[in-house]
């Protein structure tokens, strides 16, 4: 699971100092990079709150809604029961999110950290 995270922050890190290299006007680029850094941050952070549990309650509160504001077909309803009781389904969907949360926080953590690096130079 570290392995993951630790490959895409290196390779974050040394694409971005890369980018640097080749780069004209670096005030400028240092800025985009700890910008795409702190974006990539903000969606990894929000797929762990997510992967959590936390908002949960109000996730169904919210499909009650929905189902009470607009009808649905019963094929529809059979077609979404036969999908939350998939385990496969399921294992690949929790597998796929802590995948990418581990990518975007690696991404970000090496956007960031090559960013600050940069600018102490």
């Amino acid at each position: 699971m570290l392995k993951l995270y630790i490959y895409s922050a290196l390779l974050s890190f040394c694409s971005s100092l890369l980018i640097f290299s080749i780069s004209n006007d670096m005030i400028l680029v240092n800025n985009q990079i700890f910008l795409y850094g702190v974006i990539a941050l903000l969606i990894g952070s929000i797929l762990f709150v997510l992967r959590t549990g936390f908002f949960q309650p109000f996730i169904a509160g919210c499909k009650q809604l929905y189902a009470i504001a607009f009808k649905q077909s019963s094929l529809q309803k059979n077609a979404d029961e036969q999908i939350s009781r998939d385990p496969s389904f399921q294992t690949w969907k929790n597998q796929f999110s802590a995948k990418l949360m581990q990518f975007t926080l690696g991404i970000g953590t090496g956007c960031v950290v090559c960013s600050i690096a940069v600018i102490n130079i």
